[in-house]
């Protein structure tokens, strides 16, 4: 589906959304995890071995628990015209780092660096948690540059006591067609994916019932949106951090038109003029 028949959702153009919703944000979220993730087309020299002071010193500061993980990677060499293969086997360390209560968490590998938050508060203290040891990284290895950078935010609404398959007061109607298909009281699983292609950017948009009971009915009341932005390319720290935030506007415009202001009350709404 093109971002313009998704438009046909919302009750005003789509252009006009986004400076609607720019400066609002939830104190009650239901946000389970939000991810942003950059990734490397090459492996950073000699970190398998163990970060550099700087980056581990700057992860410490908002990730105090470290625990660095060694794994072993197996490379089959074959020879040309003989039957012989040679295995090497190298030993790497990711690092990861994880919150006071393992809230959160960053891993940085040889090929990537992402950061994952279980107890999500804005998107701004999202970005300066991933930003300063991503900057750290990219001072180290100013050769650095992300093949790939993607946000992505999962929503499991869980909201009112209604029938699990009835959420026409808190999800946009267009989104609910599947529930309504056929043998409703026999449904284990109602999920969609909806797709955007904007060259060097897409969107990948799944929404529906997925039930954590399945393949049983559906009993618990669960509707989730989870979008996923990324962008491909190569990208060096600053146009990182600019893919991150595009990412995070047009993920923001298609859970606006997603949801219903019910569920916007549920949230409870913070807005003021720094967008908090």
């Amino acid at each position: 589906m093109h971002i313009t028949a998704f438009a046909e959702l919302l009750p005003i153009p789509l252009v006009y959304w986004k400076y609607m919703y720019e400066n609002i944000c939830y104190k009650n979220p239901f946000i389970k995890e939000a991810i942003i993730r950059f990734d490397f087309p090459s492996e950073i020299p000699n970190i398998e071995k163990g970060l550099p002071p700087k980056v581990t010193q700057a992860a410490l500061k908002i990730f105090p628990i470290f625990e660095p993980q060694k794994m072993q990677t197996h490379e089959v060499q074959l020879q040309l015209g003989g039957n012989d293969a040679k295995t090497k086997i190298t030993e790497i360390t990711n690092s990861i780092f994880h919150g006071l209560e393992r809230e959160k968490t960053l891993s940085i590998s040889p090929n990537a660096l992402y950061v994952q938050i279980r107890q999500y508060r804005t998107f701004e203290l999202l970005l300066k948690e991933v930003m300063q040891p991503l900057s750290a990284l990219c001072e180290s290895f100013p050769e650095i540059r992300a093949s790939r950078v993607g946000i992505r935010y999962v929503n499991v609404l869980n909201i009112g006591e209604e029938n699990p398959l009835d959420w026409s007061k808190y999800v946009n109607p267009k989104l609910l067609a599947i529930t309504d298909f056929n043998n409703k009281e026999n449904l284990s699983r109602a999920f969609q994916i909806i797709e955007y292609n904007f060259e060097e950017d897409s969107l990948k948009f799944q929404a529906g019932i997925a039930n954590p009971d399945y393949p049983a009915k559906i009993k618990q009341r669960q509707f989730v949106l989870d979008l996923d932005a990324s962008s491909v390319g190569a990208y060096d720290f600053q146009e990182m951090i600019a893919k991150v935030k595009v990412g995070h506007e047009r993920i923001q415009d298609i859970f606006e038109s997603s949801i219903t202001d019910a569920t916007r009350a549920a949230m409870k709404v913070v807005k003021d003029d720094a967008g908090h």
